[in-house]
This record gives C-alpha cells, structure tokens and sequence, in this order.
C-alpha cells in the first residue's frame, strides 16, 4: 500500500511540474514569464557623423548608457548583453565592418546576430554650409524579423551642447516608442 501511495504522489508531483513547466527549463514563475516575452533590443551606440566626430565624441559613450536606461526602464525590453553584442559584430568576415545607420538591411543582419527583436542606432551629424551650421539627431529602430523600420529625424538650425543633445536624445526617444506601439503590441 505505501508503494502504491509514494507512487501516485510522484505521479502527481511529475504531472503539476510538466504542467507548470518546470521540466524541460521552463519556468512557471510570472516574473521568468513576463522576462520571456520580454522584446531583446541590440543598442548600437550612438555615433557621430561631420563636425560633431571631433567636437562631441566624448560625449556619446554617456548618451549611449543614456539611452540603454531608457529602454531597461521601460520594462518591456530587455538588452541584448555587450559582449553577446560585441562577438557578434567580430564575426569572421566581419571584422572592421563599419556601421551605416541608414542600412536596414546590415542593422537586421546584425540583429539575427545577435539574437535580437529589435536593433537600435542613432547619430547626431553637423554640416556647415553657406547658411550657418545644421545638425540632426537621428534615431532608428529596425524590427529584425518584419523588416519595419522606424526613424525620426530631428533638424536643427543650430549645434546642439550637450544638455540640449541629452534632452534630444530622450525625447525622440519617447517619440519613436509611440510609433512602434504597433509592432509592440503585435507580440
């Protein structure tokens, strides 16, 4: 009689885990469940095109991890780690490969790289010309598995310092989450 007790209680005990999914890897818990429908995002960091290479290069490192908080603030994204990121932009054959923030089609194919939903770039780029100085503070988001790309392009008159780039930044930002609210919702 004991057998047949210990037996049906490790029945039972092996159909709530499968149930649960706790076998297999799975996980049952709502928080590893709300992290699995998390959408991984491939933050590139934020570049640097005419005057402002040399005038605000220092500064893009910060704007980077400006932008990373935003996104891991968010809650619904989850950043794809930076040596995950970092091996596969140094895959064989593309080592040295430069990054060209208008080029979907690289931006996805280093999201498939990367295992990511998203790939996220932006730069900020000054030209001189007859008329003053113009900049732009570009910020892109590429759906690796669509192929929808969401861009905002922000001109101004003017260079930006850096306080007013941050702010910039943060609300193009916030901007660009609305337009993919969409994709975001499609998941």
């Amino acid at each position: 009689m004991k057998r047949w007790h210990y037996l049906s209680v490790c029945l039972m005990i092996s159909a709530w885990l499968s149930f649960t999914g706790l076998i297999n890897g799975q996980s049952a818990t709502p928080k590893e469940a709300q992290a699995q429908t998390k959408i991984k995002v491939a933050v590139l960091e934020k570049m640097a095109k005419g005057e402002s290479a040399r005038r605000l290069g220092y500064l893009y490192p910060a704007l980077t991890a400006n932008l990373k908080e935003a996104f891991l603030r968010d809650g619904r994204f989850e950043l794809i780690p930076e040596g995950e990121l970092r091996r596969a932009l140094a895959k064989p054959g593309k080592s040295g490969e430069k990054i060209d923030p208008n080029n979907s089609l690289q931006l996805r194919e280093i999201g498939k790289r990367t295992g990511a939903d998203l790939v996220f770039v932006s730069y900020y780029h000054e030209i001189g010309c007859h008329a003053g100085m113009r900049a732009d503070n570009v910020l892109t988001l590429v759906a690796v598995g669509s192929g929808r790309e969401e861009k905002i392009d922000k001109t101004f008159g003017r260079e930006l310092n850096d306080k007013d780039l941050a702010v910039s930044d943060a609300a193009i930002l916030e901007e660009l989450l609305k337009g993919v609210e969409p994709l975001l919702a499609a998941r």
